[in-house]
């Protein structure tokens, strides 16, 4: 694996473009690696491990950094990894964030920004990092189209869903399988709990979890403990409790 895109569930559109445009581009001589397409993760693998796996073999990182995605623990987890690997971590900002808002430690790194100049420059960053010695010829136009299609096209859930949006009528009132057995999990933890346990522990997609965190807690059914130099942590609410109760769970 050379080139890893981290990104969240629903912008995977833009790193599926990403990784065609990279990877055409260089013949399929690089591999890239996007957790949300079948072909980076075929089915029947662990997601987790695979994850992992591709983050231990990247040459590069590529984070993509929305105002939507910035604060996602997943995005945030997968920068730390490559950080600690000591790889290069190139955010790309888009969607109304610029490299001037990135929060800490993210700031740090040297960023890119998404306008016209962006495929040229991140092609220069890719031969440096990956030490290719010549560019192919490249329609940095039609890759910059596309990208901005894509990311026009990005289906956001609303970060802050009202406590009773998922009571409000019989039709929003259903949690779905995947959030009861990550409720569960955290019912038996009685704990804080980061997402890569949570995930490793339930066997559901890192991505789809973190989703579904993220409407967990906005609904109320579980704490999410924030710390500005440690993973974010997950522990079961009252409401998340109540609906366990009420199923015979606990």
């Amino acid at each position: 694996m050379d080139v890893f895109v981290s990104h969240i569930t629903e912008e995977s559109e833009i790193a599926k473009s990403m990784k065609e445009w990279i990877e055409s581009t260089f013949l399929g001589q690089h591999e890239v690696f996007v957790s949300s397409d079948s072909k980076s993760i075929p089915a029947g693998t662990k997601w987790l491990d695979e994850i992992t796996k591709a983050i231990t073999s990247s040459k590069i990182l590529l984070l993509l950094c929305s105002p939507d995605s910035i604060h996602r623990p997943w995005i945030n987890f997968e920068a730390g990894c490559g950080w600690a690997k000591a790889i290069p971590v190139i955010p790309i900002c888009y969607g109304g964030l610029n490299k001037g808002e990135l929060p800490p430690p993210i700031n740090a790194l040297q960023a890119l920004d998404f306008n016209e100049e962006l495929p040229e420059k991140l092609f220069q960053a890719l031969i440096t990092h990956l030490k290719i010695a010549r560019l192919p010829r490249i329609n940095y136009g039609e890759m910059f189209n596309e990208l901005e299609i894509a990311i026009e096209k990005r289906t956001i859930t609303p970060k802050h869903i009202p406590s009773d949006s998922l009571t409000s009528n019989k039709s929003e009132n259903k949690l779905s399988d995947e959030q009861i057995k990550i409720l569960d999990f955290l019912a038996k933890a009685n704990r804080y709990v980061e997402l890569p346990q949570i995930a490793q522990q339930t066997q559901l997609n890192p991505q789809r979890v973190e989703f579904y965190l993220e409407k967990l807690s906005d609904s109320e059914y579980i704490h999410a403990s924030y710390n500005t130099f440690e993973p974010t942590s997950y522990n079961l609410d009252y409401k998340g409790r109540e609906v366990l109760f009420g199923m015979g769970l606990i």
